[in-house]
């Protein structure tokens, strides 16, 4: 099923990307393969979008790889099917993740009133999602 659609923003539940059939229905699959990519196709017909890509940590290492490292790098998206490109760099893409929910939930209740002890926490929440981010994830290509 293709993800909700609003006004100038389109969701996608990346989490559940698991195999590399799922990033294709999400992004355009491979030549010779049926369906389309449902991001490319609104993203195609709206290309100053606002993009909310949910629980990332849980994509499957394609949709990091092959997809957001060159899209976001690029500003550029490609359909693998047409070889059709587009420029999406008028484009907002959102990641969300839930991997330090714990983490942060129980730091933020000891020190909610520190405000160098939260400013700390920001910064190393950062430093560590950069990272992930420019490791491709980790070598097994799952989230923590």
């Amino acid at each position: 099923s293709s993800p909700p659609s609003y006004q100038n923003g389109l969701w996608g539940h990346v989490g559940k990307t698991k195999t590399p059939e799922d990033v294709d229905a999400l992004v355009g699959p491979r030549p010779g393969l049926k369906g389309e990519g449902h991001l490319f196709d609104r993203l195609s017909k709206n290309r100053d979008a606002v993009v909310v890509l949910d629980e990332i940590e849980k994509a499957h290492p394609a949709m990091i790889n092959e997809f957001l490292l060159g899209v976001l790098g690029n500003g550029q998206m490609q359909n693998k099917k047409t070889g059709e490109t587009i420029d999406i760099g008028k484009s907002i893409f959102i990641l969300t993740s839930n991997c330090f929910q714990t983490m942060i939930t129980h730091r933020y209740r000891q020190e909610k009133d520190d405000v160098a002890a939260l400013e700390s926490l920001h910064s190393s929440l950062a430093n560590t999602i950069r990272t992930w981010v420019h490791s491709g994830v980790s070598a097994s290509g799952k989230g923590e």
